[in-house]
This record gives C-alpha cells, sequence and structure tokens, in this order.
C-alpha cells in the first residue's frame, strides 16, 4: 500500500467513524461490508495490488495456497466463534471475494505464510501488536485489549466497530480499519 494523502483527520485530531452494528454475526458483517464497502474496496485493492506485485504472483493463486497451506480457520472458529460467518458477510456486503479478505485479515499470518514461500514482503522495523486479557473468578467479563500498530498508509480507514452480540449477550468496542 503506498503512502495516501486520504486522511485529514491526522492533522485536525477527528476522531474515527464509528459503526454500531448487532445481529447474527453474517448479518453484522453484511452490514459492516454495505456501510465501509468503499472503504473496504479501496484498502483490500491495494493490499491485493501489493502483494501481487511483490511476490509477482496472481492474488488468486497465493489465496488458495495461503487457504489450502493453513488451519487459520479452525483456530479462528474454536476461539471466537462467528467470526468467519461475520467476514463473509462483510465481504458479500463490500462485494470482494471472500478467501482473499479472510488472507487479509489474518495480516501477521499471511506475511509468515509468504515468507515461507518464499515471498517475503519487506516489512516496517518495529511492526507488531501487543495483547493482554483479564478474565478469572474475580472478573466475571473477561476483557482483552490490544495495541493496533498499522502502516500510515492506512491514515482514513479507522474504525470504530460498537458490537452488540446476542448469541452472548456481550458488547465490544474493536478499533480495526474498514
Amino acid at each position: 500500500m503506498s503512502g495516501n494523502s486520504r486522511n485529514p483527520r491526522q492533522a485536525t485530531g477527528e476522531s474515527p467513524k464509528v459503526l454500531p452494528l448487532s445481529g447474527p454475526a453474517r448479518d453484522r458483517g453484511r452490514a459492516h461490508g454495505e456501510s465501509m464497502r468503499d472503504e473496504i474496496r479501496e484498502l483490500h485493492g491495494s493490499w491485493e495490488a501489493l502483494v501481487a506485485r511483490a511476490t509477482g504472483r496472481p492474488i488468486a493463486e497465493l489465496v488458495a495456497e495461503f487457504r489450502g497451506r493453513t488451519r487459520f480457520d479452525l483456530a479462528i472458529e474454536r476461539f471466537t466463534p462467528g467470526l468467519l460467518d461475520e467476514m463473509k458477510g462483510i465481504a458479500e456486503g463490500a462485494g470482494v471475494d471472500a478467501d482473499s479478505l479472510y488472507m487479509f485479515n489474518c495480516t501477521d499470518e499471511n506475511q509468515w505464510v509468504l515468507e515461507h514461500l518464499g515471498h517475503g514482503l519487506e516489512l516496517p522495523e518495529g511492526r507488531g501488536c501487543s495483547s493482554l486479557a483479564l478474565a478469572g473468578p474475580d472478573h466475571p467479563t473477561p476483557l482483552v485489549a490490544q495495541n493496533f500498530d498499522i502502516p500510515g498508509s492506512t491514515d482514513g480507514y479507522e474504525l470504530l466497530l460498537d458490537i452488540e452480540e446476542p448469541e452472548s449477550g456481550r458488547r465490544m468496542l474493536l478499533f480495526t480499519l474498514a
């Protein structure tokens, strides 16, 4: 993703857009995809072009290889039930390929796989996120936090999801990209 100058927020201090979502996972994803269609298509398209250019291979071929060589979907389903359905809904709402969007969302993992296949992408120094969680008998509502180390080329695509999950009764605030 080459540098872009889309984001006036950095200079003005404007907060990211807040997108309230509720209902079943696939419906939440579809609403997200429809609401942020232009931004998702721009950001996802830039990523696809970067990966194809850097590896010299068609993105569809890389996505198929990524899906065929990994089992990240099993861990996602086990630890975050409904997330895969939500991603499928985002792809439907935005009108992008679901498998490619899945790989795009496995940010660090797709870098590892591409590097393993001999298609490493140059990454900036200090790239990576840190996470922490708090749960237990004294904390009946688990708290999870993560910093969000993203390149400047994603400025203008920031989004805060305000999710009410009827399946679990949880409310989540998630900082993400469109």
